[in-house]
């Protein structure tokens, strides 16, 4: 680790990044690349960290701070990496929201700081808005009601041909874990065509799970649903452990925050002892 941190310190020393000459090289962009995405630890706090030093070392007004910022904006924005929509957040609101990013359209900020502000509720590790709905049966039903290990929130649609294909992921995960106190919270997008929701459910043997509904579709806005099926995993205490994930992914996932926990609690315990 003593290594590690005199390398993160000294990474950029024989480097003038205050040289607007340095964009028009070959090496600079494999080395900043390098240095954020091999040196750091890859989870949004480290990144976002990592990104500051490298923009700290630049002046505000070059041409280099300027394509570095939209540079890790954009790649924070089209990772495939789950939470990394948390280091696009730190972006816009240390960069944009304060007005470093002199150059950007005002059109276009407006929008990226309304995406920006849409998903900050949901980062990893943010608790889970609530949701207050009700059961098939008309009975209340609040997402905080619902004592679990993991809740499993499922944004899906009969019609969908991605949550068909879900469907048996969905069926064999809740099978499997069901009984280690998996719950699945699940919300068909179609609120007003709930007939065919509860007809899907019917043919699909899938009752089982926690349907609940929403005539004023809340859900939408409190959990930015603009496509289903839409995943968010979340721990005993209602905060996101991960989110927009595929069904056949949620096993993996699982398994591996059980070995965590264990980890955790052995090292615990020996430090106890």
């Amino acid at each position: 680790m003593a290594q590690l941190n005199w390398l993160r310190e000294h990474y950029f020393d024989p480097i003038d990044l205050r040289d607007d000459r340095l964009l028009r090289t070959p090496f600079l962009f494999n080395r900043i690349n390098y240095y954020v995405d091999r040196l750091f630890v890859q989870h949004p706090d480290t990144i976002s960290q990592a990104i500051d030093k490298v923009l700290g070392k630049m002046d505000p007004a070059s041409e280099l701070f300027k394509y570095y910022v939209v540079h890790f904006t954009n790649k924070s924005a089209k990772s495939d990496i789950v939470g990394m929509d948390g280091v696009y957040v730190h972006m816009i609101d240390t960069y944009y929201k304060t007005g470093m990013a002199y150059w950007s359209d005002p059109a276009q900020l407006a929008t990226m700081v309304e995406d920006a502000d849409k998903n900050r509720p949901l980062l990893i590790g943010k608790p889970a808005p609530n949701l207050k709905m009700k059961r098939r049966d008309g009975t209340p039903v609040e997402l905080y009601d619902l004592e679990a290990k993991y809740t499993i929130l499922y944004f899906w649609q009969y019609a969908c041909a991605s949550c068909k294909k879900s469907t048996p992921h969905m069926k064999e995960f809740y099978e499997k874990w069901k009984d280690q106190g998996v719950e699945i919270f699940a919300v068909c997008t179609r609120q007003r065509e709930l007939p065919q929701c509860w007809e899907y459910v019917d043919d699909n043997a899938i009752g089982e799970w926690l349907h609940a509904t929403d005539p004023y579709q809340l859900f939408a806005r409190d959990y930015n649903v603009i496509s289903t099926p839409t995943i968010f995993v979340l721990d005993e205490n209602k905060k996101i452990v991960s989110k927009r994930i595929g069904a056949q992914q949620l096993d993996e996932l699982l398994t591996n925050l059980e070995l965590q926990r264990e980890r955790q609690a052995s090292q615990k315990s020996t430090g106890q002892r």
